[in-house]
């Protein structure tokens, strides 16, 4: 009875479309940069730690959407680094096929900086890509 909820993420765009609620009858597609994100922990009655979620805010539609998992920290992670679109695509053989074609277009922009600060490395797929990037864009 209740509809898949999917994600979508649009990394060449930056938007974000998130699942419809009961109220609305359509998805809502915003920027990712508007997004506020909230990591709470959950407590048990005794008030023990028994795991964390992750609070999405969406400002514009006033409307937040949890992703609670025992991994939500992560996922948040991927989304972040799957949307910067400035770096190399994230390390999963789900994005292999895309990563030539990714660096190419990030070639052909020049490299620009990324958006995102990270303390995070994230090199090329290989020691020749990583070298034309620093070689172009500097970083």
């Amino acid at each position: 009875m209740a509809p898949v909820k999917e994600i979508v993420l649009d990394r060449l765009n930056g938007k974000i479309t998130y699942p419809k609620t009961f109220i609305d009858k359509e998805h809502r597609t915003i920027d990712f940069d508007s997004l506020h994100v909230y990591r709470t922990l959950t407590t048990s009655g005794d008030f023990a730690i028994t795991g964390e979620k992750i609070y999405i805010k969406d400002r514009k539609y006033n409307y937040t959407w949890t992703l609670e998992t025992n991994e939500c920290l992560e996922y948040w992670s991927l989304y972040v680094w799957y949307m910067e679109k400035n770096r190399p695509l994230p390390p999963d053989t789900a994005f292999d096929e895309y990563r030539e074609k990714d660096f190419e277009r990030r070639k052909t922009e020049g490299f620009p900086k990324p958006l995102y600060p990270s303390n995070i490395p994230t090199p090329e797929a290989t020691k020749e890509q990583q070298a034309v990037r620093r070689k172009i864009g500097g970083w």
